[in-house]
């Protein structure tokens, strides 16, 4: 064999080997393709409930299937990686899967800059815009290393240029300011619950667009961790973004407690305001009765609610009630104000059974009200007589009022209501 036969043949074999060692890199074991694509479909399934704003689904596929999220994102980055002679079919397929995830981050409105302004920080350290722009610009560029075509090193130079000159690991900041709480200051969702005055629509819909930076910042932070380090290193930083998942979770979902547990005291606080806004000389007690009603309910959106209104210059024998989920107001601007709330889960009053409980009452004229056909009350000008013998199974709120006082109600379930209309005198009411 002369010296040119043995080049050629050296040169077949290397060649043979390189093709052998890049269709090695270049494929998938049938566990690796299928732990990333239950990883990414859980992923693009987290990303569809925030993307709908479904706060409690999401907390729970989060604590469900943030794991296996994770434990796709360095492998998609290394099989990015390894191709030298363009995109497979099981690529391609993971890209469009990844695509499909950027798609959703992207009809997420995070609203960080509305929360700076709500919460009113200002200091460079807490600057949640900075943050935002930080995240959103590497996120582009992430998505450039997996969608361009060209040299894995090059790809890999470019996105750890950016990372370390200005990306400032803004996800792991935004979680501390998430999760954790000092001695001088709320943590951020904290003080996002406080300042929306415990409105939980609110509240959740703002801790879902910090969840959509935090995931954004975590798949950033554990690309680089991938591409520049691997093993030890980045299994240890996904352990570590695996653990602050499950506190944010958690955070969140205690947050969304404390939010639905104080609707008494806040609700409370809302209709003083409402009373203080709109006094008897700018709106009627029919409207306002509506206005109080719809605020809570749109809020309070979990509950059912009964409002009553009537003036404040009655004596207490004109009225009698107990009540459930809610409070009465006094004087209260020229006001009485009862309010009652069930939850929407709650067991629901028999309607019928407490129409016909009200339909016993009968008021005689010069006589009084009779009750059941027998009994005659006769003291009918105080409130208490009829108010003691009404009895209904499942009822929270019974309120017996005097009709002369002005007095309206409104509601926001009409199943949970019966109303009696008694002759001149009172108005009957039960809610359940």
């Amino acid at each position: 064999m002369n010296l040119l036969q043995r080049r050629i043949g050296g040169a077949w074999f290397f060649t043979m080997i390189v093709l052998a060692f890049v269709s090695k890199i270049e494929s998938l074991t049938a566990d690796e393709k299928d732990q990333m694509e239950k990883g990414l479909t859980a992923g693009k399934e987290i990303l569809g409930y925030i993307k709908d704003r479904k706060f409690t689904q999401t907390m729970t596929i989060l604590a469900d299937s943030a794991s296996q999220f994770l434990g796709a994102l360095g492998p998609f980055v290394s099989f990015v990686m390894t191709f030298v002679s363009g995109d497979s079919a099981e690529l391609t397929y993971m890209k469009e899967m990844m695509k499909e995830i950027d798609r959703r981050f992207g009809m997420v409105d995070s609203k960080l800059e509305d929360i700076q302004a709500l919460i009113e920080w200002s200091n460079f350290e807490r600057s949640l815009r900075q943050i935002e722009l930080n995240v959103q610009t590497m996120d582009r560029i992430y998505k450039n290393f997996y969608e361009f075509e060209g040299l894995a090193s090059d790809k890999k130079r470019d996105f750890s240029i950016s990372y370390e000159s200005s990306y400032d690991l803004s996800g792991s900041k935004l979680y501390e300011l998430a999760v954790k709480e000092s001695s001088f200051t709320d943590s951020l969702s904290v003080a996002i619950m406080k300042k929306t005055k415990y409105d939980r629509k609110q509240t959740n819909d703002y801790l879902l667009g910090i969840l959509k930076i935090i995931l954004q910042g975590m798949r950033i932070e554990l690309a680089y961790s991938e591409m520049q380090y691997g093993g030890t290193f980045y299994n240890s930083q996904r352990k570590e973004w695996e653990r602050r998942i499950v506190v944010v979770s958690e955070k969140f979902k205690e947050i969304d407690d404390t939010v639905t547990k104080a609707f008494l005291e806040q609700s409370k606080k809302d209709t003083k305001k409402i009373a203080l806004d709109n006094r008897p000389n700018s709106m009627g007690n029919l409207d306002f009765s509506v206005k109080v009603c719809n605020k809570l309910k749109e809020k309070y959106y979990w509950r059912d609610w009964f409002c009553a209104v009537w003036d404040d210059d009655v004596s207490s024998n004109e009225f009698s009630y107990t009540l459930c989920g809610g409070f009465f107001l006094r004087w209260e601007y020229g006001r009485n104000i009862l309010v009652s709330s069930r939850d929407k889960t709650a067991p629901r009053m028999n309607v019928a059974n407490a129409k016909a409980e009200l339909n016993k009452f009968e008021f005689i004229l010069y006589v009084g009200i009779r009750y059941d056909g027998t009994k005659i009350i006769k003291d009918f000008s105080k409130a208490n007589p009829i108010f003691d013998v009404i009895n209904v199974n499942n009822a929270c709120c019974i309120a017996v009022i005097k009709k002369h006082a002005n007095t309206y109600w409104h509601k926001s379930d009409y199943t949970r209501l019966a109303t009696k209309d008694l002759y001149y005198s009172w108005w009957l009411v039960i809610f359940g």
